[in-house]
């Protein structure tokens, strides 16, 4: 058996460059809260548990994400479960949650796609659960997360699978929200180590990062109907391109570009004109 305080001691350990992924780590391993490494050092474990350490912190060093190794992500002070057939929650990603903020709906149909983990859906279901709610995904293993995701948060969730609206279309189903952080990479931004090991399906948008994007425009002109709100994430290169595409395929809407903590152009909020007047007057009679 080994203590937490003689593997603390260890030379190796204390001058390892991600000191603070170490103690996530051990603390998963122990199924302990990360505090109880420094307030139990005397807590023993086994030689299993050691090598295991060992392993994961090998893997770690490769650049392999800490989010994969303990299997769950932080997002908007939720907790999800999340593998390598999801992608990882990243701050970034929360403007969507701010956004439906400031709309505050109510019964709206909400669909979120490409929803991978289910991280965003489900807020929005914890935060504004008096709406229906959806999540879609092409991949089969990436909604089994979502949908232990759900069941952790005790959220009221319907899963589909399918391509973009295709499955929204042949179920009836007309979101009037969309939420949709789709691929949106080009082929050389993968190469970045902080995505490498991340599923490459979920974040590959074609040569110029758009094609999933186009293909979303195209169906929701294809499917004859008019949701009151778009929310797309993009890469802030990618405004220029965006805008040309939105007046081409979307010339009844409105938009405006979100800007991430950074002051880069992240999020991009499209509307119809009766939409945003319906919510200015919403803000004044309830004033």
């Amino acid at each position: 058996m080994f203590s937490l305080y003689q593997i603390s001691n260890k030379s190796w350990y204390q001058k390892y460059f991600y000191h603070q992924d170490q103690e996530i780590i051990l603390a998963y391993l122990i199924q302990q809260e990360r505090t109880f490494i420094f307030t139990h050092p005397e807590f023993k474990f086994s030689l299993t548990i050691l090598l295991r350490f060992l392993y994961y912190l090998s893997r770690r060093r490769q650049d392999y994400p800490l989010a994969y190794l303990v299997q769950k992500k932080e997002f908007y002070n939720l907790t999800f479960t999340v593998n390598k057939h999801t992608l990882i929650p990243r701050p970034e990603s929360e403007l969507f949650i701010d956004q439906i903020n400031i709309i505050q709906p109510a019964q709206e149909k909400i669909s979120d796609l490409g929803t991978s983990s289910g991280c965003l859906v489900i807020t929005a279901a914890k935060l504004w659960p008096n709406n229906q709610f959806f999540g879609s995904d092409i991949s089969k293993k990436a909604l089994q997360i979502a949908r232990c995701n759900g069941h952790a948060h005790a959220t009221n969730i319907t899963l589909l699978t399918g391509d973009l609206l295709t499955p929204y279309y042949q179920n009836n189903i007309k979101p009037t929200i969309i939420l949709a952080n789709l691929p949106y990479l080009k082929p050389e931004e993968l190469k970045e180590k902080t995505i490498l090991h991340e599923p490459r399906g979920a974040l590959l948008g074609g040569n110029n990062g758009l094609r999933v994007y186009k293909r979303l425009l195209e169906q929701i002109n294809q499917y004859h109907y008019q949701p009151k709100f778009l929310f797309l994430e993009i890469n802030p290169e990618q405004v220029t391109q965006m805008t040309y595409l939105l007046q081409q395929k979307m010339p009844a809407y409105q938009y405006d570009l979100i800007t991430d903590t950074q002051g880069l152009n992240r999020l991009v909020k499209i509307y119809l004109s009766s939409t945003k007047q319906e919510l200015a007057l919403n803000k004044f009679i309830n004033r």
